[in-house]
């Protein structure tokens, strides 16, 4: 099934917000960007070739396919986005944070449901980590100088 690929829950995250069931929120916003980033790394990475499994059939896409679906679901969405300026129009002002949500449902399922490690040909942790970096720096970015109050369970 193709929600074993984090791209495929980003995508429709941005697709519903696009057709407006859902708001544009500076989780989805971080989202878009960490996803650009990441799905190039795991695309570009592999070889110039992909395999997808769905179900049980396998689909290799390489070349000049593997480029206009790479632009298609990883950086799409975030050209979308930045061009019609929904940084700005964000209503909802929740931290970018409770994008991790999202990611820890998806680890959860694909630990359940598959072998983590063959979904990407690469250490899901490692790629795990390394998305989580790229979100947390953009949240450092975006927060900037902003005192962040002391937590009440350190006082």
């Amino acid at each position: 099934m193709a929600l074993k690929y984090w791209t495929t829950w980003n995508f429709g995250w941005a697709f519903a917000e696009h057709i407006k069931l859902l708001p544009y929120t500076n989780s989805l916003h971080t989202s878009l960007i960490t996803t650009s980033i990441m799905g190039a790394y795991t695309v570009y990475t592999n070889e110039k070739i992909l395999t997808i499994k769905i179900g049980r059939k396998r689909y290799v896409v390489e070349g000049i396919n593997l480029l206009i679906g790479d632009i298609i679901f990883h950086h799409l969405p975030l050209f979308i986005a930045l061009k019609y300026n929904k940084r700005e129009n964000i209503k909802i002002k929740r931290c970018g944070r409770y994008g991790l949500i999202p990611v820890l449902i998806w680890y959860s399922y694909i630990n359940c449901f598959y072998n983590p490690h063959k979904i990407y040909n690469k250490n899901i942790h490692k790629l795990l980590l390394t998305a989580i970096s790229v979100y947390m720096s953009q949240g450092l970015y975006y927060h900037g100088g902003t005192k962040v109050p002391p937590s009440p369970l350190l006082l």
